[in-house]
């Protein structure tokens, strides 16, 4: 099972597929930019863990950015 998986977050989207992006976090971060990058401007691009779930099913957002910008948080 891949660690991290990416999906896009926007106000107007109810739903939005998910992707697994890989095993390091770097991988990760290339993978979903290659994957989400070409996505409108405002949406952003969010990269779970999947070993950092609490016990409610969640996963833990470990990174994220806007779509063209150049930085991850």
């Amino acid at each position: 099972m891949t660690r991290f998986t990416a999906t896009i977050r926007h106000h107007s989207i109810a739903r939005a597929r998910t992707v697994d992006v890989g095993d390091d976090l770097t991988t990760a971060k290339r993978n979903a930019t290659k994957e989400f990058g070409d996505e409108f401007l405002d949406y952003t691009i969010i990269i779970r863990d999947r070993h950092e779930q609490d016990w409610g099913g969640n996963e833990d957002i470990v990174a994220s950015r806007r779509v063209g910008n150049k930085r991850w948080h």
